[in-house]
């Protein structure tokens, strides 16, 4: 109550000002995650204080900002009342060209924010020049020429896999004109990056496997799912170029007690091909990955604890998004140990060592490995033997971050 008379205080001082408008906005250093909120915050999860400004404000028109994602909802928080104006900043980064698309009837060509907070603040923070992670043309449009090429340069593309460096090759690469055809083991496109949709929060990271599907079918790319391509595959269409895009396997670990049916992998559980058989987790492993499977197990109501070598956990995190996951870590009172390594499980009792001490953790039911991934290219080697140019690129190129699989990607496709 007293942060909203304060919240009040402070438009009455600006509006009783002779200016055009005030923006309505939060947070400081110290709170960056209020100031550019990451995917924890709901979109639009800050027009309170654009309601309580708006109380006294008279006919100074206030502008609303802070994850505004889309013209449906910035048009709603105008039609209401709520503000006079909205600001929409990473959205503008993730497509400068929205307002364009969106004004000429073509919404689903726009490429959405997901507020991933990876190339935008994250590049900030580590003194380096912005990028976006679902838009590799974002700041490098310059690099990008995607004028057509001439007929008869049009080569025969295939992509093997359809993760997101995949598609964005396909995408990329159909957009110069070429003859693209992309080929998916799975079910459905998208690979791992499906896998890390499914954390608290980062639910809007599907809306990139969805628009690189939609320039897919409209630039008429066939998409063949359920089909694991060859080199016997190859060898009857003589494609021009294949782009390898197969991803990565999880790793296992080599220790006792890891080989039984109650021990997971992280992805495994993520994506639901598998359940746990209890109510009592071990995570091996302390990275992103494994603190974003916990916290996904422990608002599941799991009793969850995090093994981890190195000094902290989700050291590989942006500082946002760790905010949020160590909140829902602390809420569900997930245990963690850092610098802390596994040794044996037997008996529902895990043992690990920390500082040359012993200890051990009793009635575990599970355990979920998340010690990172590994390439997987062997498709490379069987291809070049039959005399085929390869583009190896994404994981089975080398396990990276999303951010750089997808530039990746899509900037090889640009280049044939």
């Amino acid at each position: 109550r007293s942060s909203d008379l304060a919240i009040k205080e402070v438009a009455r001082i600006y509006a009783a000002e002779p200016i055009d408008a005030i923006t309505i906005s939060q947070g400081v250093n110290a709170t960056e995650w209020a100031v550019i909120p990451p995917a924890h915050i709901p979109p639009a999860g800050f027009l309170k204080h654009v309601k309580i400004c708006r109380q006294v404000t008279g006919d100074t028109p206030v502008i609303a900002i802070g994850r505004i994602l889309n013209f449906e909802l910035a048009g709603n928080i105008i039609s209401d009342g709520t503000a006079d104006f909205v600001c929409m900043g990473r959205a503008s980064l993730a497509d400068p060209l929205a307002p364009k698309k969106y004004a000429e009837g073509h919404p689903e060509d726009i490429i959405t924010c997901i507020g991933c907070v990876q190339g935008c603040l994250g590049n900030l923070r580590k003194n380096i020049p912005i990028q976006c992670l679902v838009n590799p043309r974002t700041v490098k449009e310059y690099a990008c020429d995607l004028t057509p090429v001439p007929e008869d340069q049009k080569k025969k593309v295939v992509i093997a896999g359809g993760g997101v460096a995949g598609l964005e090759a396909a995408v990329a690469a159909a957009a110069k004109g070429h003859d693209v055809t992309v080929y998916e083991k799975s079910d459905r496109l998208g690979g791992q990056w499906i896998k890390a949709s499914v954390p608290s929060a980062k639910q809007d990271f599907t809306t990139l496997v969805v628009w690189c599907q939609t320039q897919l079918e409209k630039m008429g790319v066939p998409v063949h799912l359920n089909t694991e391509y060859t080199a016997e595959m190859a060898k009857q269409e003589h494609p021009d170029v294949v782009f390898v895009a197969t991803g990565s396997v999880e790793k296992t670990l080599p220790f006792p007690g890891l080989d039984g049916e109650n021990v997971f992998k992280a992805q495994e559980i993520l994506s639901g091909r598998k359940n746990l058989t209890g109510d009592k987790v071990v995570v091996i492993g302390g990275g992103s990955v494994g603190v974003e499977t916990a916290a996904h197990m422990a608002q599941d109501f799991k009793d969850v604890t995090i093994l981890e070598v190195q000094d902290k956990i989700s050291a590989d995190g942006e500082f946002s998004n760790n905010h949020f996951l160590f909140k829902i870590l602390d809420e569900f009172k997930v245990a963690s140990y850092t610098k802390a390594f596994y040794k044996n499980y037997a008996d529902g009792t895990v043992t690990f060592t920390k500082k040359d001490k012993e200890y051990e953790i009793d009635d575990v039911t599970d355990i979920v490995i998340a010690v990172g991934s590994a390439p997987v290219n062997g498709l490379k080697d069987e291809l070049e033997e039959e005399g085929i140019e390869v583009r190896v690129i994404g994981d089975a190129q080398n396990v990276k971050p999303g951010l750089k699989n997808i530039e990746e990607g899509y900037f090889a496709g640009l280049s044939i």
